[in-house]
Order: structure tokens, then sequence, then C-alpha cells
């Protein structure tokens, strides 16, 4: 069984928090689109760092399972990561 306060687990649910509060301030206007973009691509690469570490605890369905979360949350964050670059390439050259 792992414990809450792994470091992997504490990892995974800080970067939950953060995805979570920039969707939060994103949502009410305090934070610009381009910033938001930024920050939660960061937050899905390292999340899904995080579910790679935390799927050595699981057993041999649900750790493919893990993995392939991370992975997709990967995809997500170079997505969001190209779509940043895109707007603040577009915003410097107007």
């Amino acid at each position: 069984m792992v414990s809450v306060l792994d470091p992997v687990v504490l990892l995974t649910l800080a970067w939950l928090l953060v995805l979570f509060a920039v969707v939060f301030q994103y949502r009410w206007g305090s934070l610009p689109p381009a910033r938001a973009l930024v920050v939660v691509s960061a937050a899905l690469f390292w999340l899904a760092y995080s579910l790679t570490q935390l799927s050595s605890f699981l057993a041999a369905p649900f750790d493919d399972v893990l993995v392939g979360l991370a992975g997709l949350l990967l995809l997500a964050g170079a997505t969001s990561f190209v779509r940043w670059w895109r707007r603040r390439r577009a915003s410097t050259h107007s």
C-alpha cells in the first residue's frame, strides 16, 4: 500500500492542485490566456512524469493504464505548449 505522504503521491497531488488553481484563476479572469497556457503545459508535463513514477506501485494491468494516461497527458501538455509558442510568436511578429 502506498502512503499518502510518499513524495510521488504528494507531487502528483500538488500538480493536480496547480491545474485546478490555474483553471480557477483563468475562469474568473485574473490570469491571462497566454500565461494560463504555459502553466497548464508545465503542469501537464510534470503530472505525466508523476504518474509514471506512481505506476511502479500498482499491479500489472493498472500500471499500463496509468502509463497510457501519462502519455496522453504528455501529449496534451506538448499541444498546449505549441499553442502557447504560436500565440507568442504571432504577438511578437505583429
